[in-house]
Formats: structure tokens, sequence, C-alpha cells
């Protein structure tokens, strides 16, 4: 049941769940609480100069959704303090030796390779550099990081603590969420012994060694059939000294605070190569038979995505990832 109630100059678009149908057909709806969003609002059509924002362009009216992943991505925050001028958020690292990167010419996914059968029918189509091996602790991992992305503020301890320390922003803990659908563990970095730090010649230190499995904890799922995990971050350290480039190890153009790798043990049903029975699964949620790169190999695929949250700073990072099966030609 939705209803539609413009008769002030507040206009309200609200669907009701069955408890909330039940509860307004009894005449006792009373919302108790309630969050703000800013999804699908274009501030360039705000006149920041004015204060008055007598400028402000009118935005139409925006329909309500009942799907969970369509009702405020972008949630309204409220911080302790009044003066934060910079907020962080996560970006993937490609830079590192290990971290898998996008295809320039399929820019949307990251991709992961479900067993042996698929890596190796893979090759020439993608470099190993291009993809993760399910399951696998100690080859290609994704690398996160948390930081604030603004190339006009110093890459030095003292913004680091002036920008991030100081106002509680340092997110050392993440909440991961995977579909459990198809991913039944998450490997994520160990952090005992786990450093990312570079010297005054730029040189870089770091070892983020072989991965763990972590199992998922009980917490309110953001969405149906999703899993949360945690993960805990280690100091990203890296620094702009004399030399500069330090953004050849780090993707935040700003202070930084935590970084963290993780890969995906995918559900034993979905790494079943040719010699067995393609999981249902595929043909469910994805694609099955596709030749996705041309030539005569055929691929089964499932898209879906990670969500990461920094538990400090509430920052987000929708990461895309294709799950790939070789099929046969």
């Amino acid at each position: 049941m939705a209803f539609l109630d413009n008769s002030g100059t507040i206009v309200l678009d609200a669907i009701l769940t069955d408890i909330g149908r039940k509860r307004m057909a009894q005449g006792n709806f009373r919302p108790s609480k309630f969050a703000l969003g800013d999804d699908e609002m274009d501030y360039t059509l705000v006149d920041v100069d004015e204060s008055d924002y007598s400028k402000l362009e009118t935005l139409s009216t925006i329909e309500a959704l009942d799907a969970e992943n369509a009702t405020i991505n972008h949630g309204l925050l409220n911080f302790t303090s009044d003066d934060i001028l910079y907020l962080p958020q996560i970006k993937i690292n490609s830079l590192l030796k290990g971290a898998v990167k996008i295809k320039s010419s399929i820019p949307d996914f990251y991709f992961v390779s479900v067993n042996d059968e698929t890596t190796k029918k893979l090759k020439g189509h993608l470099t190993k550099k291009q993809f993760l091996e399910n399951n696998s602790y100690d080859r290609n991992k994704l690398f996160f990081e948390s930081g604030i992305e603004n190339n006009k503020l110093p890459r030095d301890p003292k913004a680091r603590e002036r920008y991030i320390l100081n106002y509680n922003l340092l997110d050392r803990y993440f909440i991961i969420n995977c579909d459990h659908r198809f991913v039944e563990r998450l490997l994520i970095v160990n952090p005992e012994g786990t450093y990312f730090e570079n010297d005054e010649a730029n040189n870089l230190f770091y070892n983020f060694q072989a991965l763990k499995e972590v199992t998922p904890v009980s917490m309110e799922k953001i969405l149906e059939h999703y899993s949360s995990y945690f993960a805990i971050g280690v100091d990203n350290l890296i620094y702009s000294y004399a030399v500069g480039k330090d953004n050849l190890h780090s993707a935040i153009n700003g202070p930084r605070g935590t970084a963290c790798a993780l890969n995906l043990k995918l559900l034993d049903e979905l790494t079943v190569d040719t010699s067995g029975t393609r999981d249902f699964r595929y043909s469910k949620f994805g694609k099955v038979d596709q030749t996705l790169f041309g030539g005569s190999k055929k691929f089964d695929y499932i898209d879906t995505s990670i969500y990461i949250q920094g538990t400090s700073s509430s920052a987000t990072l929708q990461v895309p990832i294709r799950i790939l099966r070789y099929a046969g030609t």
C-alpha cells in the first residue's frame, strides 16, 4: 500500500509495510523514528554564494521506493563536532603488488575466478592482476583505504592527526556485507604483523600477509540475503615527504587513515568445473554460456556487490563483483 499527501507545503510519498498497513487500518499508526538522506539530490542546482538560497532550482519530487537497496543509500549523519570540514571516504587501491585491478575495457566489475580451470581459460583475456581467485589466501587481494580525498590538504602525520584522529574519524573497523547466496566466507587480512608505510625516500614497506577466514557476525541486515563481517584496518602511514610521489602507493589524495584487504570464499556449488553440473544459480541470478571476451570460450557469470562501511566515519563503498565460471566452447 502507498499513499501520497500533498495537502500542505511538504509532499509526503510513503510506502507502508504489512505492519504499517495494519496499524493504519486500526487507527494507531504512529511513526516513532525516521531517517533522512540526500539520495539523487543535485547540489549543482544550489548557488551556495546566496545565503538565502534564492537561486535554488526546483527539484522534482522523488518517488518512494520499497526496495531496501533503493532507500537512503546516502543517509545524513550526526557528528559530535560541529567544525568538521572534511569526511573520509573509502577507495580501492589498485597500485600495490598483488592488488586486483579493473580491466579498462570492462570497467564495471572486479572479476572473481571460481576454480583453477576458469583461471587457466582466462589467460589471454585477463592478466593475472585483473581477477581474484576464489578462496585464495596469498594471491591477488582487493585492497581498500579510508582517508580524506582532497589534494589541497597535506599528506603528512600532522594532517592525519588534525583532520582524522582528532575528530575520531579513524576507521579502525569496517563492516563488510556480502550476498550469502554466493559468498560463503570472507578472507580478510590479519592486522597483527601487518604494516603499510613509506620512508622519506618514498621507499614502500608493507606486509599484507596471508588472509584469514572469518565468519559472519550477528548484525541487522542492510539488504536481504546479505551477511555482515568485521574487518580490522591497519594504520595507513603513507606520507608525502620532500620527494613526493607518495600517490604511487596510495589511492587517497589527502590525509590517510587505515587500509585493509580481502578476498572471497564462494559457495562450493558455484565452483564446479565443466566435468560437473552447472549450479542453478548461474541461470537464475546471472547468465550462462556467454562469450564475454570474444572468441569461442564461453563463461557463466553472476553479478553481485560487496558493501564496505567504515564504523567511525560511516563512509561507504559499493564494490561490483562478477563471478566467472568457464562453461566450455
